[in-house]
């Protein structure tokens, strides 16, 4: 990923790409550019991020 746009949601959930970025070699201030992302995925589809920051929810059925 480096010399990537890499997409993360602002406030404090950037240090888990930043975390995530080091653990795997990468120093996050010079090896990527971190852009604020918003929350939808309009940015990485319009091809303004390389990489987007997902999660996946799990959601649980109840029956009356």
């Amino acid at each position: 990923m480096k010399d990537k746009k890499v997409g993360a949601w602002m406030g404090s959930q950037q240090f888990q790409v930043l975390a995530f970025m080091e653990k795997n070699g990468l120093d996050p201030k010079k090896d990527i550019q971190l852009v604020k992302q918003g929350f939808m995925m309009d940015q990485f589809f319009g091809d303004q991020l390389d990489v987007a920051t997902a999660t996946i929810y799990k959601r649980v059925l109840r029956r009356a």
